[in-house]
This record gives C-alpha cells, sequence and structure tokens, in this order.
C-alpha cells in the first residue's frame, strides 16, 4: 500500500530522474493511459527546478532562470539537504493541481482518508466520511460541505469569562452582539489548522509586529502605511489575493454558516485572516473599517489572551490621553472558542489585546506570556466590496474579488421547529396552516417548521408531511445494508434548499429530517463535486456500505456508483475495506484514478511515483548519491510527526536552507517566492 507519510529517510539523493508523457489531444485535463502515440522525454535534475510545458514539449527550467514564453508551469522539485521534495509550481491559485497517479503508487493503491479528493476520468469525489466499525453507533452525516462530529454539538454559545475594570462607566454587562462559543472546535481541528496555517505552503507577512497570512482577499486596516498589507484597485490580482480558502480544512466554512454565521444571501465569507500573537504582541484599540463588513468572528487557537472591551466615540477610539485604563471589559479567549462581534458590540466598541505579559485563567491560574508564549488566531470576514476605498482616493473599480467556490458552500442547513416564544411572544402556534395537510397547529411529536423562504399562508408544513413528501421525491432504494444515494431537495416554489437537520425542544433535539436507512459499517459517504449538464447528475452524497463486498465505480450497470460519462471506464475502480483502512484500487481504467496531492511530497530513493497535470504524467524517482549514503541532514533529524510545530519547523527549514546554496544551485529561494514583495 502506498506510503501517507512525507518524511525524508536518512540516505541523501543526488539527482531525480523524471520521465514526462505528454499525450497529444488537450481534452478536459485528460490524459489517456491506453494511448500509444505519447511524447516522452526523460530528464536528469540535480537541483531545485520548475517544470514546465509548451505544447507538449516539457522542460526543465531553473528557479532563477527566465521561463520561456508561453511555458505552462506544472510543478516545482526543491533540494534541501540532499533530499528532493515536489510541490505545486506556484503557491497561487493559478498553479495546476497536482494528482497522485494510483496505479503507479505501491502495491497500486491508496490509503483513503477523509478529506480526500478522488478524480475519476473528468468526475470529481470528496471523502466526506470514513466509519470503520459499529462502535459509538456511528452513521451517515448528510449535511452538504463537512460533517460535523457528535462532541461539536455538545457545545454551543455561552457567556465567556468576564472581567468588568474597577471604573468602568455603564452597566456591568456585555455589549449587544458579543457571543462566545467555548470549544468550538476539538483539538484534532485545531492540530489540523494549524498545519494548514503553519504547514509547507504558508505565506507570513512579517511587516508589523503581529504576522498576518491572508486567505482569500487581503485587506488589512492599518495606520501605518505598509503597501503589502493595504493594497489598492491598482495593485495587481497576486498582491490583492493571497492563499486559497480551499487551502483551509474543508469543514471550516460550513461549521461557520450552520452555527448561524455568515449564512444570509450576500454574506458569504471572502477572507480569513491569520495573525500570530508572540510573547510581546498585541493590537491596538480599534473599530473595524466598514468594508470589514457587519459579523466579525476569531477563532483562537494554541494559547488564551486576553481582550479588552471599550466604548467607543462616533465610530473611533476615545483618544489615549483621555482613556481611562480600567473603563474597560476584559473577555477571556480560551483556546478553541469562537468569539464574535456584530451590532453594538461590532460599532460601538474598540477591541484591543494589551502587551501584558499575564492571561488570568477562568480558576485563577495565571497564563504567563514568556518567550515560548504562541497564540494564532483566525478573524473571518465578510468583506464588502463596495466600502474598500472609502477612506481612499482611488474607487472600488478594479479590485479583485474572491467568491466562495461551490465545494466550500453548505446547503445543508438547520432550521428549528416552531414554538411559542416567552410571555406569549412570537406566533400563535396553533392557529398556523400547514400547507400540504391544510390542517391547523402542530400535531403529537409532529412540529410545524418553516424549512425555505416561503412566508405567508405556505410558510409552514407539518415535519411529518414534508417527510411523507421528501420519501416520495428521493426514492432511497431499501438495500440490506442501507447503501443509498441522497441529495438535498430544493422547496418547489421557493427554489431554496431544504435544511437538512432540525432543532426541536428549542433547539435541544437534533434529527434528521430525511428519514434514511440505517447503514451497515463499515460505511464510506462520498459526495459529488461535479455537476455535468448533460447527465443531470446534482450535487449529492453515496452512502456505501462495505460490510459484504468492495464498492465499484465505473459507468457499467453492475456498478454501485454509476457515472454516466464518456470519461468513464465501465469498471474504473473499486474502494475495498482491509485490515481496518479504505483502499482504493484502480481498475486498468483509460483515463486513470487520481487523489489529490494536499501538501509537499518527498521522494523516497528509489521509489517511483507518477504525478499528473493534465495531459501530462510526470514519473519521479530520487536517485541515490553513493558519496553521502550514510549521512543524515539536519533537516533528516527534524521530528516527523504530525503536530503543526513539526510541520512548522520543517517548512522553515524547507524556506531557509537553500538560501546558501541558491548562487550553486540557480535555484531562487523557497522565501522569496512565498513571501513575495507586494
Amino acid at each position: 500500500m502506498a506510503t501517507q507519510a512525507s518524511a525524508p529517510s536518512a540516505t541523501t539523493t543526488s539527482a531525480v530522474k523524471v520521465i514526462s508523457k505528454t499525450w497529444a489531444r488537450d481534452s478536459h485535463d485528460l490524459f489517456d493511459f491506453e494511448a500509444h502515440q505519447l511524447h516522452t522525454q526523460t530528464f536528469s535534475v540535480p537541483k531545485s527546478t520548475v517544470c514546465m510545458r509548451n505544447g507538449t514539449e516539457v522542460q526543465m527550467v531553473g528557479e532563477r532562470d527566465v521561463p520561456p514564453m508561453g511555458g505552462d508551469p506544472l510543478l516545482r522539485l526543491v533540494q534541501r539537504d540532499g533530499t528532493f521534495w515536489v510541490d505545486k509550481a506556484q503557491p497561487s491559485s493559478n498553479s495546476k493541481k497536482l494528482w497522485l497517479v494510483v496505479r503507479d503508487l505501491v502495491s497500486s493503491s491508496h490509503r483513503l482518508q477523509e478529506g480526500d479528493v478522488i478524480k475519476l476520468g473528468r468526475f470529481k469525489f470528496r471523502v466526506r466520511q470514513l466509519v470503520a466499525t459499529s462502535y459509538g453507533g456511528m452513521q451517515p452525516e448528510l449535511r452538504h460541505g463537512p460533517r460535523t462530529t457528535q462532541s461539536r454539538w455538545a457545545s454551543t454559545w455561552a457567556a465567556p469569562h468576564t472581567v468588568f475594570g474597577s471604573r468602568l462607566r455603564g452597566p456591568k454587562q456585555l455589549p449587544v452582539g458579543l457571543r462566545y462559543w467555548p470549544n468550538f472546535i476539538t483539538k484534532g481541528e485545531e492540530a489540523e489548522l494549524l498545519q494548514a496555517v503553519d504547514g509547507p505552503g504558508a505565506a507570513w507577512l512579517r511587516k508589523i509586529r503581529r504576522a498576518q497570512q491572508f486567505f482569500g482577499l487581503v485587506y488589512y486596516q492599518t495606520s501605518q502605511s505598509v503597501p503589502e498589507l493595504q493594497p489598492t484597485a491598482q495593485s495587481s490580482a497576486k498582491q490583492q489575493r493571497g492563499r486559497d480558502l480551499e487551502e483551509l480544512p474543508h469543514w471550516l466554512m460550513p461549521r461557520l454558516r450552520s452555527s448561524g454565521l455568515f449564512s444570509a444571501p450576500g454574506q458569504g465569507i471572502n477572507q480569513v485572516q491569520a495573525n500570530e500573537y508572540l510573547e510581546d504582541s498585541g493590537i491596538g484599540a480599534h473599530v473595524e473599517d466598514p468594508a470589514a463588513g457587519e459579523t466579525l468572528a476569531t477563532l483562537s487557537l494554541l494559547r488564551p489572551v486576553q481582550l479588552t472591551l471599550q466604548r467607543a466615540e462616533a465610530g473611533r477610539p476615545v483618544h489615549r490621553d483621555k482613556r481611562d485604563p480600567e473603563d474597560c471589559i476584559k473577555v477571556l479567549l480560551e483556546p478553541r472558542s469562537l468569539f464574535v462581534l456584530e451590532g453594538e458590540s461590532r460599532h460601538d466598541f474598540t477591541h484591543a489585546i494589551r502587551q501584558s505579559r499575564r492571561v488570568p485563567l477562568r480558576d485563577g491560574r495565571v497564563v504567563i506570556r514568556d518567550d515560548h508564549f504562541r497564540r494564532v488566531s483566525l478573524t473571518f470576514r465578510g468583506i464588502v466590496e463596495e466600502k474598500r476605498s472609502s477612506t481612499r482616493s482611488d474607487m472600488p473599480a478594479g479590485y479583485e474579488t474572491y467568491v466562495v467556490p461551490a465545494e466550500l458552500d453548505d446547503s445543508g442547513v438547520i432550521c428549528c421547529a416552531v414554538e411559542p416564544g416567552p410571555d406569549g411572544e412570537g406566533p400563535q402556534v396553533n392557529k398556523l396552516l400547514c400547507r400540504i395537510c391544510l390542517l391547523e397547529g402542530p400535531g403529537e411529536d409532529d412540529p410545524l417548521i418553516a424549512p425555505c423562504q416561503c412566508k405567508g399562508s405556505i410558510e409552514y408544513v407539518h415535519l411529518g408531511c414534508l417527510r411523507h413528501w421528501i420519501r416520495g421525491r428521493l426514492n432511497l432504494s431499501d438495500r440490506p445494508l442501507g447503501s443509498y444515494f441522497y441529495r438535498p431537495l430544493t422547496c418547489e416554489l421557493c427554489k431554496s434548499v431544504y435544511p437538512t437537520y432540525i432543532h426541536t425542544n428549542s433547539g435541544q433535539d437534533r434529527s434528521p429530517l430525511v428519514e434514511v436507512p440505517f447503514t451497515q459499517p463499515p460505511f464510506i459517504v462520498l459526495e459529488n463535486m461535479v455537476r455535468d449538464s448533460q447527465q443531470h447528475t446534482s450535487r449529492g452524497l453515496h452512502v456505501i456500505s462495505l460490510a459484504e463486498k468492495e464498492l465499484k465505480l465505473g459507468r457499467g450497470h453492475e456498478s454501485d456508483v454509476r457515472i454516466a460519462d464518456v470519461s468513464i471506464s465501465r469498471t474504473h475502480a473499486t474502494i475495498r475495506f482491509s485490515k481496518g483502512q479504505f483502499l482504493l484500487q484502480d481498475s486498468s481504467s483509460k483515463f486513470g484514478t487520481l487523489v489529490a496531492m494536499k501538501k509537499p511530497r518527498v521522494l523516497e530513493p528509489g521509489v517511483n511515483i507518477s504525478i499528473q497535470m493534465g495531459r501530462t504524467v510526470l514519473t519521479l524517482c530520487a536517485q541515490h548519491d553513493p558519496n553521502h549514503s550514510n549521512s543524515a541532514s539536519s533537516l533528516n533529524q527534524l521530528p516527523m510527526g504530525g503536530s503543526a510545530q513539526d510541520e512548522r519547523a520543517l517548512r522553515l527549514s524547507l524556506l531557509t536552507r537553500g538560501q546558501s546554496e541558491g548562487g550553486q544551485s540557480g535555484g531562487q529561494t523557497a522565501q522569496s517566492e512565498e513571501l513575495p514583495e507586494e
């Protein structure tokens, strides 16, 4: 089976043997593995190199060499301390995706993990959920976007630990619109986020006391003149756009929307700003710029910190000479917590993180911000396009926009059953009419819900009535092991998507809207990522049990997941469960079975891997260096575990090791490429 780790061996390598094969046809980024007429070339690469393609001709270009006109960058090989790594040609979103060819992996199989993206021909699936055993009673999570762990629902909005200043003017209460969710993510999810911001591909900008990193739009509010942080409409697209939002874990955006944030039409997230706070880092008192939108949400990672709120004057901070440091509200932001500012707290209060070395905790203990202290925060914004230049001389025209990719969209929202409000407030439930059965009021264990955007006399429907209608539309198969295809349905009147889950009993009980069969573990949930207008395939979830047989994917009628597309072979690929692992194998398909390469990958000496980029497949094999066969470089001594600190140490080594050797190898340092002078 294919090795999943990316740890270099102790043996150094002197060069990489590269065999390129390019298909003559340029069709939907496909490569024909059965074609005989391929343009084949062989290279020996001894240094850091960018692989380019011009037509069917592949070239190896040094990192500091001028690329050929019209060349299409495919990937780059990075040499650091006797080890070669393969990565995207460019950190930007314009770089081609790298796809591992499953048939050429060790044992011709790939061990699947949740979040993997599989490509069969031109059709893509995301592995949404893998459940190996029946322990814990896990069943498929049907909400589109990421699946949500059960522990996530054990927590909800709660009061933060708050300290009121001794000379606070006004009531001792939190401003309206301030919300706090402790343990919004798990420790495992925290590690996944840290790996995304610190691992290979990190692009920290260290221009002020705090380091920043942007996903989506680059837009930062500061009184200093820092062009890298304040691009204008005349700035290049590269300066205005940071890393792709897709580089963050796929469950993150839908998790926020399912919590009621950024869920209204036109209020999507188009910027995530990562901030790094060290022992002496802080942020001055400020009210966010109008361009930052109406909702500010911050997720805290690693260490706690105390946020200070003070009332503003006319939307601006009180001058420091008139500011009383004890006229404030201090809120503890704990690790893995979510902090939200809206309304009054967003517009009428400043917020700051003071440079105090002491952070008091709930239990009375104090965290000291010493030289080992590090906190990372992720702030989510929906940048308002027409307000981005409100304080500048240039106009909004020319600004880059960022549209959240469709696969990050979460169509599986949650609605709540209609219940009478406190003191008789809210709708008179017993007089509300179900639009299907036309009966008034909720029934026993059959609440009224408002599942879509319809208003007036057709706004409400009994849960039981809607479930009966959905069962007829979905036509869920009654297979003995509980395999089925689930797709979100839309209201026939307002065309909005029905929710996946409902909350009843004042939000305490959560249940799926659609009653689906029990699925026998082990099972896998695959999400469609492509919609083909000819086959009318909607985005949906394939829930397949592997309890008795392997899963077949293909175009043939005997396939468990049938894909009616000409790029799919009759029997294209299989997924089987063996020794606690889900293994993907290719079935000698014409256009191959591929898995997206998520991060830079080390090239092990003597081990071949094949990577596809459009119509070109590169087979790479690192060659042993006989003169250094027993030496282990300092890079090889780095810890190669899964922690964010190890990933960060590895990446920093990759960025800096090549600087001293760049003059001899002709390779441009990775740091100048990852941190462009914008």
